[in-house]
């Protein structure tokens, strides 16, 4: 309550000021903006390097120093932008999640498999599957989280691009290719998930990996 009191205070000081603010816009870069007006090119720079102190931990008895260390302002900012390898992989990363959201259009058409819950569960629109794997190799779903949110599903969808992406780095290291499974064009040269025994599973929208969806459920937890 009291983050979101000081940035309402901080839009309120803006505004008077007629200094735009956009509503995505971080706190840090408002606050940065608060001082130093409608300069946006000073502004953006010092609002970076204290993301990147935040960061990096830095308190207020160790920035001035941490500044110091780094060589200015300037030198921090520097240090910090992203190397054109990183850059490129974030790039592949971008085109990849536009290549999953394709797929699973694509498998609202020709989905993956749909089945039955054996269980008395709350569904909706587009619900977030949670397996584990049984003794003999099927899928047993543990877990239905229901109506996912838009930014959830974003999230989702980035961590099956970066599948992918890692997918594509392997192959082209070991000289082979390597598919994560399922994707729809893969299963479609598979048998198709409902003839895969699955206790219980519910039919989604979109269909997807449920055990990629797993995993990134993991990793935002």
């Amino acid at each position: 309550e009291g983050k979101k009191a000081i940035r309402a205070d901080i839009t309120k000081q803006l505004q008077a000021a007629s200094i735009k603010v956009q509503s995505n816009s971080q706190t840090v870069s408002l606050f940065v903006k608060a001082v130093f007006g409608s300069d946006r090119k000073r502004a953006d720079k010092y609002a970076y390097v204290l993301r990147v102190a935040i960061a990096e931990q830095q308190t207020q008895a160790t920035f001035v120093q941490w500044i110091a260390d780094a060589g200015g302002i300037e030198q921090v900012k520097l240090s910090a932008e992203p190397s054109e390898k990183t850059q490129q992989k974030r790039e592949a990363i971008a085109d990849a999640v536009e290549s999953v959201k394709e797929k699973i259009l694509d498998a609202r058409i020709t989905s993956l498999g749909t089945v039955s819950l054996t269980a008395q569960v709350t569904t909706g629109d587009c619900n977030l599957l949670i397996t584990d794997k049984a003794p003999d190799g099927s899928l047993r779903v543990v877990g239905v989280l229901p109506n996912v949110t838009d930014a959830l599903l974003k999230r989702v969808q980035l961590e099956m691009g970066k599948l992918e992406v890692q997918a594509a780095e392997q192959s082209k290291e070991l000289g082979q290719t390597i598919t994560i499974a399922p994707t729809v064009n893969y299963v479609r040269k598979m048998q198709p998930l409902n003839k895969i025994p699955i206790p219980a599973l519910v039919k989604t929208k979109p269909a997807s990996s449920a055990k990629l969806l797993a995993k990134a459920n993991d990793k935002s937890a």
